[in-house]
């Protein structure tokens, strides 16, 4: 099953052109690597040539005479395509902020926080950190960061494409969900940012610097610092909450900079190492044994209560699918990293799988800042998932005037305890202090 959406399920050769209120200023010069500036992610980060880096294959030829396919399949995984793949969905226009969900808008805060040793990516210049980001978009005031990501994620524009989250939930819904965004912040975080992105479910223990306490709680001290700031009843008016923490995400780095830029864990260069000098280089991680210790030290994407952790390079469809999960829909994949792998059934083609890193590049391109390239375009959710969802829906409260209707919690229902156990759901996320996904 195709969809119209999923930048990982079609072969098309419409050309998105979009205007729009958000604008930026170019980098001065190309990606390093001498990679185009419309596909930055082929950045030569590997010393292998990455399929990512590369143009889609030209198709194998039949044999003169041969006999030919009764159902010839033609599609292009993720990895190869760029923007000029999107086909648009006739007729409709579902990013338009004007245009309401016909059962609810959900009413989101989006609040950001910085750390005394990450200030946000988007405040660098071009190509300065271990990752060569920010790319497309540097030298932000601090004061400006704020309205950048709310207007990056959910107002259509130059650098989205007119792609934005609350066009990926109405389109989902058929027009029925929509989302609104209001930005908070930038807060500073007391800790350095390895404090909060080292913890026991992932690292086990390993990897924190001495005299530093790892394993603190990202969500609970962005969200006093929030309330702090803006009070108890401002913030009570808003339905959910997206944090927002400066810097990448350990979803989109463990892989790129782990082991398919190193050989083996000692082959970690000192600048993806700590800043403990007793420390190793690596550090354990999620799927695989090891990867590089400064791509374990960042936060790891997750959702839990109303909530949901980012970073700055999730892209918006990572948004879109912890949002799932504050709605109660758990996810639905496996590990193909482990021993023995675990086939992953549904795959590119559905959010609560690795249909969220659809977008140009494909999975391995999601660590740009600002996020323009893999996880930009997720697929829609499943047929199963939608019906889920608007399962919880009818069974949640009835709506109160001048009252938002909850939202579906951890453990409502069934299934939807801990996020919900689909099909080969990976459970390490489970436990992490009650968080219910993670990408």
């Amino acid at each position: 099953m195709a969809t119209a959406r999923g930048l990982g399920s079609v072969i098309s050769v419409v050309v998105l052109t979009v205007t729009g209120a958000l604008t930026v200023t170019p980098a001065g010069a190309a990606p390093p690597g001498g990679a185009d500036t419309e596909t930055p992610w082929r950045t030569r980060h590997w010393p292998q040539t990455q399929p990512w880096q590369r143009d889609e294959p030209a198709a194998l030829a039949e044999p003169g005479g041969g006999p030919q396919p009764i159902d010839p399949q033609h599609y292009e995984l993720p990895d190869t395509m760029t923007w000029s793949d999107y086909r648009k969905v006739p007729g409709t226009n579902w990013a338009d902020p004007a245009v309401h969900g016909s059962q609810r808008t959900f009413n989101g805060a989006l609040v950001l926080v910085d750390y005394p040793n990450q200030p946000f990516v988007v405040t660098q210049p071009a190509n300065s950190t271990i990752y060569q980001n920010p790319t497309g978009v540097q030298n932000l005031a601090r004061d400006d960061v704020p309205a950048f990501y709310r207007d990056f994620l959910n107002k259509p524009g130059t650098l989205n494409r007119g792609h934005t989250i609350h066009e990926y939930w109405m389109e989902d819904s058929n027009g029925r969900f929509g989302i609104e965004l209001s930005s908070f912040g930038v807060y500073r975080m007391a800790s350095p940012s390895y404090e909060y992105g080292i913890e026991s479910s992932m690292q086990h223990g390993r990897g924190c610097p001495a005299g530093a306490v790892c394993g603190r709680d990202l969500r609970g001290d962005a969200r006093a610092a929030w309330i702090a700031a803006v009070g108890a009843e401002e913030a009570a008016k808003y339905d959910f909450v997206f944090f927002l923490s400066a810097g990448q995400d350990e979803s989109s780095t463990w892989q790129e900079f782990g082991q398919m830029k190193f050989t083996t864990r000692d082959d970690v260069t000192d600048e993806f190492g700590p800043p403990d000098e007793s420390l190793p280089n690596w550090n354990d991680t999620r799927y695989v044994p090891w990867t590089s210790w400064q791509a374990s030290a960042n936060i790891w994407p997750n959702a839990a209560a109303g909530s949901s952790v980012q970073a700055e390079s999730s892209g918006m469809s990572t948004y879109a699918h912890e949002f799932s999960h504050i709605l109660g829909v758990g996810d639905n994949y496996n590990n193909p990293y482990g021993i023995p792998a675990r086939r992953d059934y549904s795959g590119p083609w559905e959010m609560l799988s690795r249909g969220t890193f659809n977008g140009p590049g494909g999975p391995h391109s999601r660590w740009l800042i600002p996020g323009t390239a893999g996880s930009s375009m997720g697929a829609q959710h499943m047929l199963r998932n939608k019906m889920k969802r608007h399962r919880r829906r009818r069974r949640g409260a009835e709506a109160v005037p001048g009252r938002p209707r909850p939202l579906r919690r951890r453990g409502d229902d069934g299934d939807g305890a801990r996020g919900g156990q689909g099909p080969g759901r990976d459970h390490r996320d489970a436990g992490r202090r009650g968080q219910v996904g993670g990408l």
